[in-house]
């Protein structure tokens, strides 16, 4: 960022965040500054389109969810249960350059996607169709089979641990 900075001061502090790298982490990595942020923050940065896909945006993993609905019970439907992500992360005086602190909310990519599209659907322009001729809210996905079974003795005691599930697979 600091090599495509016009303004020397910006090109400068850039520099200097690279340099030291407890600034850094006090600038950026303590307060988890996203590119749109430090974009914002430094204007004068040009960045080539091929050095914002190519280098700086993360590589955006995969989503595991755990399916919450039975097949049994309804063969055409598919649930999951996700929990929104959402925290607030705040940002030190010093850094604020005031006497407050200030605090940034934080968003789960996919969560907070899903969260837009179930509140989308619930308005009136649910029923507008989308462009390029795919459903307005289509979601791609793909089901990994699961080697989850319950024992077939219905009266047999379970224990039933979720970590990092939750409480997806017990439902």
């Amino acid at each position: 960022m600091a090599k495509h900075a016009k303004n020397i001061t910006e090109r400068d502090r850039l520099f200097e965040l690279t340099d030291h790298r407890d600034e850094f982490l006090k600038y950026v990595g303590h307060s988890q500054k996203n590119l749109r942020q430090l974009l914002s923050e430094f204007p004068s940065v040009d960045l080539p389109i091929n050095i914002v896909l190519g280098e700086l945006l993360p590589k955006v993993s995969i989503r595991y969810y755990s399916i919450s609905s039975s097949s049994k019970e309804s063969p055409d439907k598919m649930s999951i249960t996700a929990v929104v992500v959402k925290y607030g992360i705040e940002t030190p005086k010093a850094l604020t350059n005031s006497d407050k602190s200030h605090v940034v909310l934080k968003k789960g990519l996919a969560t907070t996607w899903f969260e837009r599209i179930y509140e989308e659907k619930q308005s009136p322009r649910a029923l507008e169709g989308a462009a390029g001729g795919l459903p307005r809210f289509h979601i791609p996905l793909t089901i990994r089979t699961s080697n989850f079974r319950l024992p077939k003795d219905l009266k047999a005691p379970v224990i039933l641990v979720g970590p990092g599930t939750g409480v997806a697979p017990m439902r």
